[in-house]
């Protein structure tokens, strides 16, 4: 069974309170649920992870990065200005796919140019919670 860890950067744990009507109504709990429920005929599990803190973000990756075989990574805005998140995906043993609940290309400028998904493997965006479900399946489907 291939073992996926999603990480969730800054301000995700305000999903369903910031700005619904551009992120959707859904906690990030209840995308969890909807997502690991569309992922029942899988062999697969995920580990959910989620802080506003860099240093939180960066220490889950590098302490557990031999535990999975993927992670999929929604940064939030550390995604536009870590160089720290960008050093530490380009240095994994395992594969990362970048996912935005939004079409980060049709909001302001600085939204579209982000240094993490420079060094994943690819990135998921605009179609709204799918975007979880749809970036483990990436991993579960490519080499």
């Amino acid at each position: 069974m291939k073992k996926i860890l999603v990480i969730n950067g800054p301000n995700l744990n305000l999903l369903s309170i910031r700005e619904p009507d551009l992120y959707g109504q859904d906690t990030l709990e209840e995308i969890k649920i909807y997502t690991e429920g569309k992922l029942t005929k899988e062999e697969v599990s995920t580990t959910w992870f989620q802080s506003n803190r860099e240093a939180d973000i960066l220490e889950k990756i590098q302490s557990d990065m031999a535990a999975y075989d993927g992670i999929v990574l929604n940064p939030g805005s550390l995604g536009h200005s870590s160089f720290a998140l960008y050093d530490c995906i380009r240095g994994l043993p395992c594969r990362v796919v970048e996912v935005h609940l939004t079409n980060t290309h049709g909001r302001e400028d600085f939204r579209s140019d982000r240094m993490s998904a420079r060094v994943c493997l690819g990135v998921i965006e605009g179609l709204g919670k799918d975007v979880y479900y749809l970036g483990v399946l990436s991993l579960l489907n490519t080499r």
